[in-house]
């Protein structure tokens, strides 16, 4: 006969099995039985990537992922890194062999992104492990192959807090194209809850390689309160990553208005000249006799 154990809660399990014999008399065989339940459970964080816009033939960053045993007995990954879809595009660095998990550790792996051509690549990374039972987990990875890449500097501005009403004074973004092929700039966008407060120069047209344009930003606050907004620069019909800059700042009522002189009453009384009787007396002129000799 043959015994199978399938528990349905995880932990220690015990029972006995009781054998009974009706001949040549009665007999009473009793065997004790234990098992332990556990689970098999593997996990991927983050569970998507998305690498954006990257230049053809050129290796993005590294990014991270946490694969972790989850469940509560070992697991080894047994060096199954399977790639699927698009996986000439993507970049995946794991251990040369077999790695075992204990419950609740975890193994950092990389992966980047290396677009060939232009266009949109995505696969799926399967990892595998067994213990009891085999598992698995995925990651979505998803990027762009672009053969124009726009930067821009600073990618946040704080201009701080502004008297209303009032304008602060311009700060300058840059966009560069740093990719190879000529770009067209489109028109920058403001959004958001304060974009009523910012506004920024023009900055659309084209842009070769290399080149790189300046918008000036503004901020004047229109009330007491705190303002946020993004800056977007595009580029026309090309699969390239917008410049988004962010935008903050604050209103404020109170200080001295602009152009405010002196507090009332600081300055010298109106029409006051020397104090009264240390002026020379009225019609004074020079001692008799001192005049010059003839």
């Amino acid at each position: 006969m043959a015994v199978a154990f399938a528990p349905l809660t995880v932990g220690a399990h015990a029972g006995v099995l009781t054998l009974l014999s009706e001949a040549p008399a009665e007999t009473r065989l009793e065997v004790p039985l234990s098992g332990a339940g556990a689970t098999m459970e593997l996990a991927i964080a983050p569970l998507a990537v998305e690498f954006g816009g990257q230049l053809v033939g050129r290796a993005s960053m590294a990014r991270t992922l946490a694969i972790t045993n989850t469940g509560t007995s070992a697991l080894t990954l047994t060096g199954a890194y399977a790639l699927e879809g698009d996986a000439t595009a993507f970049l995946v660095g794991v251990p040369d062999g077999p790695v075992t998990l204990a419950p609740g550790h975890s193994l950092v792996i990389e992966v980047a992104f290396l677009p060939a051509t232009t266009g949109e690549f995505a696969a799926t990374l399967r990892v595998g492990a067994e213990g009891l039972t085999a598992v698995e987990a995925t990651v979505g990875l998803t990027g762009v192959g672009v053969s124009g890449l726009l930067s821009g500097t600073p990618l946040s501005i704080d201009f701080g807090t502004i008297r209303v009403p009032g304008t602060s004074a311009p700060v300058t973004v840059s966009i560069t194209n740093t990719g190879g092929d000529a770009l067209v700039l489109t028109e920058a966008v403001l959004s958001g809850d304060g974009e009523a407060a910012f506004t920024a120069t023009s900055i659309e047209g084209p842009l070769a390689p290399g080149e790189t344009r300046m918008a000036e930003v503004r901020f004047a606050p229109e009330a007491n309160a705190t303002y946020a907004a993004t800056l977007t620069i595009s580029a026309v019909d090309a699969p390239v990553p917008p410049v988004v800059v962010t935008l903050t700042g604050a209103g404020t009522m109170t200080g001295p208005p602009e152009g405010k002189g002196p507090p009332e009453g600081k300055g010298p009384p109106e029409g006051a000249g020397p104090p009264e009787g240390k002026g020379p007396p009225a019609g004074a002129g020079p001692p008799a006799g001192k005049g010059p000799k003839g």
